[in-house]
């Protein structure tokens, strides 16, 4: 039976036609199939680089936004912009002290920390950090934890260097009411109290004076000032537009 098999195949022989065209079949089908394979990979490749290329755009992204606000209140009002990741993305002088303050130092991609050391450390910010002086920091951010988490950090700075400081938080919305107004966020907060007790007061009579300017303002107002004069800013660099306020503390002391 095997044999009968074997001889019944044995007789069966193709062309060379035949053999050509199956050649021809496999060669091609196995291009097809290597074609394919290189397409894919392709594909792939392609998929991976839109992938980083996303992740590139969201990271820089997530770098450029802002999620806190640092307003530093002295005369010079400087705001610093804070990202996600604790950096400083830009550094704004509210006033001209705060913008000449500003060409000395560079504050920008420094943690937060960092540039808040920086600047007071600084030669040109050094001269309205006098004994008298009011410094006020204030943390605008709608995140709660990182808020809080921020301030401490802060305090634990100036505590590292001696620094006697006010710091508070904030929210974003009183940041833009700041602006509304022309002030900062340290001298909005001042005016809001001083015109608590002078309701006609203007915000542009508070914008040149100094935070120990105002806070006399406010005192002499509210009956509380001990002190006489005004510092050493008083009349120097913390003196501008002051002309207002120094008749509506006339007015107050009536």
């Amino acid at each position: 039976m095997n044999h009968a098999i074997y001889d019944t195949f044995s007789r069966l022989h193709a062309d060379e036609a035949l053999k050509c065209r199956t050649r021809e079949y496999l060669s091609c089908r196995a291009f097809r199939t290597k074609r394919r394979g290189a397409h894919r990979l392709r594909y792939a490749m392609c998929g991976v680089c839109v992938l980083f290329m996303m992740l590139g755009i969201w990271g820089y992204s997530s770098y450029l936004k802002a999620v806190a606000v640092i307003s530093v209140d002295v005369n010079p009002s400087i705001e610093l912009e804070v990202n996600r990741f604790d950096r400083v993305i830009s550094a704004t002088g509210l006033n001209a002290h705060a913008k000449q303050v500003l060409q000395t130092v560079g504050l920008r991609n420094k943690s937060y920390e960092e540039a808040l050391s920086v600047l007071l450390e600084s030669e040109e910010m050094s001269g309205y950090l006098t004994q008298d002086a009011v410094l006020e920091i204030s943390v605008a951010c709608d995140d709660e934890p990182k808020s809080q988490a921020m301030r401490e950090r802060i305090l634990e700075c100036a505590q590292r260097e001696n620094r006697q400081i006010q710091c508070s938080a904030a929210s974003t919305a009183e940041i833009e009411a700041a602006h509304q107004a022309g002030l900062s966020l340290g001298k909005y907060r001042a005016y809001l109290e001083l015109r608590a007790l002078e309701p006609d007061v203007k915000p542009e009579e508070v914008q040149g004076l100094s935070m120990r300017q105002i806070r006399n303002w406010i005192d002499r107002l509210a009956g509380t000032d001990s002190s006489q004069e005004e510092g050493p800013h008083g009349s120097g660099k913390g003196q501008q537009g002051s002309g207002g306020g120094q008749k509506r503390q006339h007015r107050g002391g009536a």
